[in-house]
């Protein structure tokens, strides 16, 4: 019954807004807005508020990232050999790999750990989604460039045009620029602690 009450609303809302489209009351050009909106202002107020006030976990962060990249690495190169058995090219392989461990974890990983843990969860969620979209996204742009490289494209070339692409997502932007505002120890002033409040509930329900 827990498991009801976790999972079901989050996917009523979901199914909500497919609802209010196939009913005409928005646009069905609307959910592009929204989801811009979500990606790149109200997730990205969220995390950063997260990294900003949140007490985070007395855990070794490396046991963290063992534990969740762990199984993700097993997973990605379980992924890349079923490619390989199934003569698929070099490209398709990464394309799989990514599929496979690229969960949702904000737009929807973030509403059900929040709303069964409450705000307590946020500094291991902050662990995990600090280098979770650098280090995959890192990974699979590399390879894939790597699988369709140029002759006259080097490694490195490669590499920066991969860091580049990183550092211009909003999600990476607020997780950096909010570890950078924990560390003058400054803290938020509570008008701007409300304001990000209220952007951070538009992105994700919070208990």
């Amino acid at each position: 019954m827990n498991a009801v009450l976790i999972v079901v609303p989050v996917f009523a809302l979901i199914g909500a807004g497919y609802a209010a489209v196939a009913l005409r009351f928005i646009t069905p050009t609307a959910h592009k807005g929204i989801a811009e909106f979500a990606f790149s202002i109200a997730i990205p107020a969220l995390l950063f508020r997260i990294v900003v006030v949140a007490e985070f976990p007395a855990v070794n962060a490396f046991s963290v990232w063992g534990a969740y990249y762990g199984a993700t690495a097993v997973i990605w190169i379980a992924a890349l050999l079923a490619s390989s058995l199934q003569r698929q090219s070099r490209a398709d392989g990464v394309v799989l790999a990514i599929g496979s461990i690229y969960g949702n974890i904000v737009m929807l990983g973030l509403p059900l750990i929040l709303s069964v843990l409450g705000s307590q969860a946020a500094g291991s969620m902050a662990l995990i989604l600090s280098v979770n979209t650098p280090l995959l996204w890192l990974c699979g742009t590399l390879q894939m460039a790597w699988a369709e490289r140029k002759s006259s494209e080097s490694a490195p070339l490669l590499v920066l045009r991969a860091v580049s692409e990183i550092a211009r997502n909003p999600i990476m932007l607020a997780l950096g620029f909010g570890f950078l505002w924990r560390l003058t120890g400054l803290g938020l002033h509570p008008v701007g602690d409300k304001t990000l409040e209220l952007l951070a509930q538009a992105g994700s329900p919070q208990r």
